[in-house]
């Protein structure tokens, strides 16, 4: 299988690999999850945001974090919107696509950055 993360322009596949990740993230996070108590939900939504930063590079990772987000908002609207979880879903999946690079990287100058 080819491997898409280490392209560095978007293609087609990239793109439409996003998309069907945001879909996902908003069908498990917004209609698959339960909750505990009125204010308490607990889903694995956030598993195809890492998945996308970890294949699709840290810049789409973010892209379909802040999409599933707001999409997500639009659908289901939990309360007043607020930034700071858009933000959290932003870096779910930021994170691990620098996480992974960092770790992929065929170049050996970020020796030290991959101990770390």
């Amino acid at each position: 299988m080819r491997s898409i993360y280490m392209k560095s322009k978007f293609n087609l596949q990239s793109l439409i690999m996003a998309t069907l990740l945001t879909a996902i993230s908003i069908i498990l996070t917004r209609f698959l999850s339960f909750y505990l108590t009125p204010n308490m939900r607990i889903g694995i939504g956030s598993l195809p945001i890492i998945f996308s930063g970890a294949v699709l590079g840290p810049f789409l990772g973010a892209l379909t974090g802040v999409v599933a987000d707001l999409i997500g908002i639009m659908i289901n609207p939990g309360g007043v919107p607020h930034l700071g979880f858009t933000l959290s879903s932003t870096l779910t999946g930021l994170i691990p696509g620098i996480i992974f690079f960092i770790i992929f990287n065929k170049n050996n100058e970020n020796q030290n950055l991959k101990i770390l």
